[in-house]
């Protein structure tokens, strides 16, 4: 993600499958991060399903200037062994940065969280970004998108916050970006208002007017059809170009 003191962003995004780092063949793994990040020249890179500080760390090492401005610390759910992270990296400086798990509410209890970080890109110009990773499909279809709907409504409820906690610093500008594990053109997520209460608030969709083809994220393999799952909303922002990084063979 690119900006300047108009807040104009070029959004790229590393497929899903380059983001995680896990054990087996690992060093494979991170060449393969290393090679697909590199080429985005960005200022901010959020990384989802990543291990820990460490390996979000590692990620980014050959970009110059960046560093880890907050990973997320999530326990495992139960049955799991390790948590999948969320981190925000940059090579500015955050005026702030931390992470937060979703609240349970009711019998919803939203796996994860999210990462966020405050910069002040100009005088007077703020960029306030979150990267999250909502529930999974694994479960029944209708809870699994009741659950993202309340993560999200928390996630509305803290962007009003910031608003009014940041409003007062200067302009604001507006990136949420990440795992969300739906997408508004599936018919079976036809029923969802997750990604529709984020649009509700005054966010575009910076895959908006771009065909399938060209934004898919999650490559299909045997058991599942590709899909585009992963999503970046911004507000107060204009968009330059929004693109999905080539895909390299793990």
């Amino acid at each position: 993600m690119a900006h300047s003191a108009t807040a104009t962003v070029a959004l790229g995004m590393p497929p899903r499958t380059l983001l995680a780092l896990f054990s087996a063949e690992e060093n494979r793994q991170i060449k393969a991060v290393h090679a697909d990040l590199a080429p985005l020249n960005s200022d901010i890179v959020a990384l989802e399903e990543i291990r820990d500080y460490d390996h979000a760390a590692l990620a980014v090492k050959p970009l110059p200037g960046f560093k880890v401005d907050v990973c997320s610390s999530f326990p495992p759910r139960e049955g799991q062994n390790e948590a999948q992270q969320v981190a925000i990296t940059s090579r500015l400086q955050p005026l702030s940065a931390w992470s937060e798990l979703w609240k349970p509410s009711g019998a919803l209890v939203p796996p994860r969280g999210f990462s966020f970080a405050a910069y002040q890109v100009a005088p007077r110009q703020l960029l306030l970004v979150y990267a999250l990773h909502l529930k999974s499909n694994r479960g029944e279809i209708h809870e699994d998108m009741r659950i993202r709907e309340e993560s999200i409504q928390q996630l509305v409820a803290h962007m009003k916050a910031m608003n009014t906690a940041y409003g007062k610093l200067g302009t604001l500008s507006w990136i949420v970006g990440g795992d969300f594990n739906t997408a508004p053109d599936e018919p079976r997520f036809a029923s969802e208002k997750t990604l529709a209460s984020i649009r509700a608030d005054g966010f575009r969709w910076a895959w908006e007017g771009i065909p399938f083809n060209s934004r898919i994220t999650v490559p299909g393999d045997l058991r599942y059809p590709a899909a585009s799952f992963d999503h970046i909303f911004y507000r107060g922002a204009t968009l330059v170009k929004a693109w999905v990084a080539a895909i390299l063979k793990l």
